[in-house]
């Protein structure tokens, strides 16, 4: 027969004078030969008290019991080898069901009393395929089903047994009386770790946040003093985002409030991209050399813009050009360089070098006598360079010679050193020419095509 077969178990009731945290195991293996041994195994669990302030807490049970033969004779003391295992069913060997287990060499004192603790430093017992092992005694009790199995080994003088059975049934681990306020603890005041704990003082766990936690909802306000890091453990700024995916990396996401993602920032081409999302990228876009595009992710200027431009106004130090479309000023504006457009519709003034581009001045001449034959310059304030000049309108007095066979008027703009001046001459005869008003356009040469020499 095999050792252990057969081993049957009962619970005393604890008797008059015995410690009130101790449990009372018998097991029984009856005999089923003439050599097979009989005897008793009377087991005392006791549960060491820990005091709160203790952070360190001992990862060991204390377990304590007595072995006698069938009539209740202590067996002769001597070293055994013992195996505890802890399921989560009190029958069978299924191994989703296993939960921890440790071999100890066991020795019995006289009165066949032992005393053992059962910790993470005897022989490692593992089973195939099992799915909730786990490596500390401390983390075999986070479910409430627990039972106890020991399997004898090796019994004084003789061989360790390679096929053994465990002695059945298998004991429930229970509470100590005290320990069941653990379940719903009044304070932790002295608590370094409580990992999967869901209530902090009178806080619950969406009030802190947790460490490790897969996915939670902090409700209240977030205070960091130091750098915080998403996605990063080495964030260099007091907030560290690092992108997650490859190509256009994601970076932040923005929802309304049912939860709909309305706009995402992404990396792309290197710089930054503002999306609207499911619509379009590049609705605003920030290149690393400094050039902002809207409406595209490849601005080519400063400001390079894919789309009609509306502004209540608009102050230029450099060029502004519309490779098409149409530039409307519907405000006072001001270009300090060139305006470039294909078309151009101002409803408010233009300013250019913060002066009006085109402007129309009158001019009064002095009146021309009668004795003067040859044409008159009179100089403006325009410099030629930076304006362009036409005559707008004309008006005079005087008695023109028609007969006169080679011009008899002339009104027009020449260049007089680095100003405009108009050229005034006209056929008269009898009289003086009078009352004589000349109207000038000039216009920046940022607006026009001026070739006049």
């Amino acid at each position: 027969m095999k050792p252990n077969a057969h081993l049957k178990s009962e619970i005393r009731n604890r008797k008059p004078g015995a410690p009130a945290s101790a449990t009372r195991v018998r097991v029984r293996r009856p005999a089923t030969g003439a050599c097979a041994p009989l005897f008793a195994v009377v087991l005392t669990l006791f549960l060491a008290p820990v005091l709160a302030q203790d952070a360190n807490i001992p990862a060991a049970i204390n377990y304590q019991g007595k072995l006698t033969d069938s009539a209740g004779n202590a067996l002769a003391s001597g070293q055994y080898l013992v195996e505890f295992r802890i399921w989560e069913q009190p029958t069978g060997d299924n191994p989703a069901d296993y939960v921890w287990g440790r071999s100890f060499p066991l020795y019995v004192v006289s009165g066949g009393l032992f005393n053992i603790l059962l910790s993470n430093d005897g022989g490692q017992l593992t089973w195939p395929n099992a799915t909730g092992q786990v490596p500390s005694v401390l983390e075999a009790f986070e479910e409430p089903n627990r039972y106890l199995g020991l399997t004898v080994r090796q019994v004084p003088g003789g061989p360790v047994l390679t096929t053994a059975t465990e002695i059945s049934p298998r004991q429930r681990l229970v509470s100590a009386p005290y320990a069941i306020h653990a379940q719903q603890a009044s304070s932790a005041t002295y608590a370094t770790v409580a990992t999967n704990a869901t209530k902090l003082a009178n806080y619950t766990t969406n009030d802190f946040l947790m460490v490790n936690k897969a996915s939670q909802t902090l409700t209240g306000n977030l205070t960091v003093n130091g750098k915080l890091g998403i996605g990063t453990t080495a964030p260099d700024r007091p907030l560290t985002v690092q992108a997650s995916g490859t190509g256009n990396s994601q970076w932040l996401s923005l929802k309304d409030s049912a939860g709909n993602t309305k706009w995402h920032l992404t990396h792309e081409y290197g710089g930054v991209n503002f999306a609207e999302s499911g619509k379009a990228d590049g609705r605003l876009f920030l290149q690393t050399n400094g050039n902002v595009g809207i409406g595209t992710m490849l601005p080519a200027s400063k400001l390079d813009v894919k789309g009609t431009i509306k502004s209540t106004g608009l102050t230029a130090d450099g060029s502004v050009m519309v490779n098409s479309g149409t530039v409307s000023l519907n405000a006072p504006t001001t270009v300090n360089n060139k305006l470039q457009a294909s078309y151009l519709d101002v409803v408010h003034a233009l300013t250019i070098y913060n002066v009006v581009p085109i402007q129309i001045r009158r001019y009064t001449l002095p009146d021309i006598p009668l004795t003067t034959r040859d044409p008159a310059l009179y100089a403006t304030t325009y410099s030629n360079t930076e304006w362009s000049a036409v005559i707008a309108g004309h008006h005079f007095y005087a008695d023109i010679h028609e007969s006169q066979n080679d011009r008899f008027l002339e009104v027009r703009m020449r260049k007089s050193g680095t100003v405009w001046a108009i050229a005034f001459d006209v056929a008269h005869q009898d009289v003086a020419v009078t009352r004589i008003e000349v109207d000038v356009m000039f216009i920046r040469r940022e607006l026009t095509d001026d070739y006049r020499n």
